[in-house]
């Protein structure tokens, strides 16, 4: 036990719960493995010092007694102050979805284990803002799996959580100044600028997770400075993102980037996009995660790499453009300022334009991770080139003005009826746009 451990082993609270040793602990409170001698069996229980400026459990316990009985909500057990500490106890859950990733031989998921937890996840979001709460920290760290289901994902930590509907249930007008909530590496672009965060903005952070379980990092993961990683963010050309990915990530990004500050997102779109996704692929939900898997299992899971068939391969409307975003509107910047520039611009061209189309198989040799290094070092070369830099890209600040027009619309055929649970969703797997694969049409809430 050390100086600042605010219990030990051996202690109780309420003479019913006894402490068996600390798990962990952060800057918002330490986590011990407790026994219930009632239910006779172990608990989480969470602390932290009732002295301290920032106080999560509070708010923890009102969401969690909230929001009881649900999927992928840790049951609530108690929850109390004490002279030293406030506490909650809790369901003793599995390793984190964080602590999994890492562990794995690649340091990432496979296609298959990313797209079912989606599922999961988006449920566990959509449990939290049906009940007028913002969870404002979604990351990996704050997912986990159960202990007697390792299959069940749970979502946790809801210290920073926040009511963003009145009385009468409607939106709260948003604050014209809100501060900073989160964590750097997936916050949404909103939470950089300070503004009030909205349901959209749970989602971004859940897209940004997603995009990491696939590709094993952001290109801003080794960023600590909280302007220079909003900067990225939104000047970044997230096309690099989908190189050899199936759509389903890219429309949902362009779902969750056309909604406002109270605009209530499509859970059920977001969905079926997952669900026909998982069908159209030929993956099932009782397939094992990545994590019941045996090491030779793991080495010949499902990544992905491109397959040509001509006419189906996705193409950018000109080879030498590039998508920037400047103040909420859409650039298309000439690559090729120097030899330097010229040969960057060669390899982002490339990268964009072998994306793969909608069939994919299974191939343990594409590394998706190579679409990350082609576009930080797209990025990387636009920031030291005077032409190619957007003009007013100078700080987070000032990206968030306007909105960009709607992207032109698209030539679907061939289109297919996949079945899902209740209801149908109608894919295209023969399309080709008539503008570029993605646009940035709006930062701000």
């Amino acid at each position: 036990m050390s100086d600042c451990d605010l219990l030990k082993k051996g202690d109780s609270i309420k003479s019913r719960w006894r402490i068996t040793h600390k798990i962990g602990g952060g800057g918002f409170g330490q986590i011990y493995q407790a026994y219930d001698k009632l239910r006779q069996e172990f608990v989480a229980v969470k602390v932290e010092s009732n002295s301290q400026p920032r106080q999560g459990i509070r708010m923890e316990v009102t969401v969690l007694r909230r929001i009881q009985n649900r999927q992928h909500i840790c049951e609530l057990f108690s929850g109390g102050v004490s002279t030293l500490y406030n506490y909650m106890i809790m369901t003793l859950l599995g390793l984190s979805l964080s602590e999994i990733r890492r562990n794995t031989q690649e340091q990432r998921f496979t296609l298959s284990t990313t797209l079912r937890i989606s599922l999961q996840i988006l449920e566990a979001i959509e449990s939290v803002h049906s009940i007028g709460f913002l969870h404002r920290d979604i990351k990996p760290s704050n997912f986990a799996i159960g202990r007697a289901n390792s299959r069940q994902i749970y979502i946790l930590d809801f210290g920073l959580a926040r009511k963003y509907t009145d009385y009468d249930q409607h939106v709260r007008p948003a604050r014209a100044e809100a501060g900073f909530r989160g964590t750097i590496r997936y916050a949404s672009i909103n939470a950089h600028n300070s503004r009030d965060l909205g349901r959209h903005d749970d989602l971004w952070s859940c897209f940004y997770m997603l995009i990491e379980f696939l590709l094993g990092s952001l290109p801003w993961s080794k960023m600590k400075d909280k302007e220079t990683v909003g900067h990225m963010k939104a000047t970044y050309d997230y096309t690099q993102f989908f190189a050899n990915l199936p759509d389903v990530f890219e429309n949902f990004l362009e779902h969750i980037n056309d909604l406002k500050y109270k605009d209530k997102p499509n859970y059920e779109y977001l969905r079926l996009l997952f669900v026909s996704t998982i069908q159209r692929l030929g993956y099932h939900d009782d397939d094992p995660y990545d994590w019941e898997k045996s090491i030779e299992q793991d080495e010949n899971d499902a990544l992905v790499r491109p397959v040509e068939l001509n006419s189906q391969s996705k193409q950018l409307k000109n080879d030498n453009q590039r998508i920037n975003c400047t103040r909420n509107q859409i650039k298309h910047d000439t690559i090729g300022v120097g030899d330097q520039q010229a040969i960057m611009g060669e390899k982002m061209n490339s990268q964009l334009n072998h994306r793969s189309p909608d069939t994919l198989v299974r191939c343990s040799v594409y590394d998706p991770g190579q679409a990350i290094s082609t576009g930080l070092l797209t990025y990387v070369s636009q920031q030291f080139s005077n032409t190619s830099a957007p003009a007013a890209a100078t700080g987070v600040p000032s990206l968030f003005s306007q909105r960009s027009p709607h992207h032109e619309g698209s030539q679907c055929s061939i289109e297919q009826n996949i079945q899902v649970p209740f209801g149908s969703y109608t894919e295209s797997n023969n399309r080709q746009r008539a503008s570029s694969p993605f646009h940035l049409q709006r930062f701000s809430s």
